[in-house]
Formats: C-alpha cells, sequence, structure tokens
C-alpha cells in the first residue's frame, strides 16, 4: 500500500530539554537582535532534535461531496460494464449499452451537483462563503504547481528555472513600495511619544492561548501548536527578550524574515503582476 511521510515530534523529550535549559547565552546578551537570534538558533535546534518521521498509509481518495451511495453504485456499475467491453471489444450492443448508461451516469452526476451547489449558495447571505463556493466550483486554489510550469517574460526576457523565477519575484514585490510611494514627499513631524509598559509572562501566555490553532509553520519551522505545547517553559524567556526589546526600540530583524508565496490572482499567467505576495509572519512577531 502506497505511505506518505509525516513529521512529528516527541514532546516529552523537548519539555524535558527545555526545562534543563539556562538560557545563558540569551540572557547575558546585551544586543536584543543577538539575543532573540540565539533564542531562536537554540529552540529550533531542540525541535530539530526531538522530531522524527514516521511514514503512515494515504487515505483513500475523498469522494466529492455530491456523490451519494446511490451514484457511487451507479459508477461502480459503469465501471463493471466498461470491463466487460475492454474484454469483449466487438460487441455492439455491449457497446451500445455502455454508452446509453454513461450519458445517463453523466446527467445524473451533474444533476446532483447542481443540487449540492444551489443548496450552499442559494440561502447564503455570507459573501466569504458564496465566493469559496464560486472558487471551488471554478478549481482555484488547487493547483499548487501554477508558477512551476509557467514560463515568465520580463522585458523580453524568459524566465524558466524556478531560480530566476524567485529572483524575479522578490525584485518585484520588494519594489512595490517604492514605485507606490515614489512621488509621495510629505512627511509628519510628531512631537508626541509614548512609552510601553512593563510586558508580563501572564500577557504573553493570553495571547498564546488567544491564537486560533494552525498546522501552518512559519519560516523557522514554528507553528501555534509547537507554541502551545512549549509556552510555560519559554515564557520567562520571552518576557525578557519583549521587554529587552521594548525598552531599547527594536524590533529583532529575524522577527521580519518570511517566505513569500505568490498567489495567483487572474490575467496572463507569465505576468508577475497578476500575483499577489502571501507572507506568513513569524509566529514570535505575532506574539509581539
Amino acid at each position: 500500500p502506497s505511505t506518505r511521510s509525516l513529521l512529528k515530534i516527541d514532546y516529552i523529550n523537548l519539555k524535558h530539554d527545555l526545562f534543563s535549559e539556562n538560557w545563558q547565552t540569551v540572557f547575558c546578551e546585551e544586543n536584543c537582535e543577538m539575543a532573540f537570534e540565539n533564542f531562536i538558533n537554540l529552540l529550533v535546534t531542540y525541535i530539530k532534535r526531538h522530531n522524527f518521521t514516521v511514514r503512515m498509509r494515504k487515505a483513500t481518495v475523498k469522494l466529492k461531496p455530491w456523490i451519494s451511495p446511490l451514484l457511487l453504485n451507479k459508477i461502480r456499475f459503469k465501471n463493471k460494464l466498461y470491463r466487460k467491453l475492454k474484454r469483449n471489444p466487438t460487441n455492439h450492443f455491449l457497446r451500445r449499452r455502455f454508452n446509453n448508461y454513461l450519458c445517463k451516469l453523466k446527467h445524473s452526476i451533474r444533476l446532483s451537483r447542481d443540487n449540492y451547489y444551489n443548496s450552499l449558495i442559494g440561502d447564503s447571505n455570507n459573501p466569504r462563503k458564496v465566493w469559496a463556493v464560486t472558487n471551488d466550483i471554478l478549481g482555484r486554489g488547487k493547483h499548487n504547481d501554477i508558477i512551476a510550469g509557467t514560463s515568465f517574460e520580463i522585458d523580453d526576457l524568459r524566465i524558466d528555472t524556478n531560480l530566476d523565477k524567485a529572483n524575479a519575484f522578490n525584485l518585484f514585490f520588494s519594489s512595490i513600495g517604492q514605485r507606490l510611494g515614489g512621488d509621495y514627499k510629505h512627511y509628519f513631524n510628531c512631537k508626541q511619544s509614548f512609552v510601553l509598559g512593563h510586558i508580563s509572562g501572564m500577557e504573553i501566555l493570553n495571547v498564546i492561548k488567544s491564537l486560533k490553532n494552525s498546522g501552518s509553520v512559519d519560516v523557522y519551522g514554528f507553528n501555534v501548536k509547537i507554541l502551545k505545547e512549549i509556552s510555560f517553559l519559554i515564557v520567562d524567556v520571552l518576557e525578557f527578550l519583549f521587554n529587552k526589546c521594548a525598552s531599547s526600540g527594536c524590533f529583532p530583524k529575524c522577527l521580519k524574515n518570511t517566505i513569500v508565496v505568490p498567489i495567483y490572482k487572474k490575467g496572463r499567467r507569465c505576468d508577475l503582476s497578476n500575483y499577489r505576495p502571501i507572507s506568513p509572519q513569524p509566529i514570535f512577531a505575532k506574539i509581539f
């Protein structure tokens, strides 16, 4: 049977190591940026040390929601007729029977699909839900290999390799701000200032608890599930780091790193301006 690899974390041993860690490379570092980098590097090291790969059997093909048990039986009978026809290709009666049954089956599937989507959209006053159903019908967001299979054209230059595509997107997205605000020369003079109060460990834990559970990972491989599992073991370090950054007026560069994913919108696929950037924040930047 086909299998897939799944990465899991041994949280028991991970928590044991984090409990034993004294974080001296963090607490003794005067530069807040270096302190935050040391913290992230240590955490990444521990997580890599305690993750492991398990082999799991691939899930069976998920049926479309409009495929009822009755339709499924009809599909199986159609496949049975097709196998008979393959064994007897000169049997004209069997071929005519198969073609007639296939036409009726297609009509039944189309009718069932239309009824399913009508039931979802018909009584919905939620525009987000309507767009989700529309995108599902049009098949948007299902093809992750759009960029890999597309050649881009920039200044009459054809770009085919993945590395060149990544560099082209980086250059294009990073220059959007300059292009939009290049002519804007009005600056504000702020004569007032504000002071950040002390950030407590309880505040940090409450923010972590309020985060929605998500399996998506940031540029360092952290996600909300990992953070919630180890939050009580690193909250004192986070309290120290956040207050150090706030008192020095520094937002660490390591919290600005992200993975930019181009998402196709519409128009010509070979045009970079028809893609929008999605950049998940580092998990600790969300808390800060």
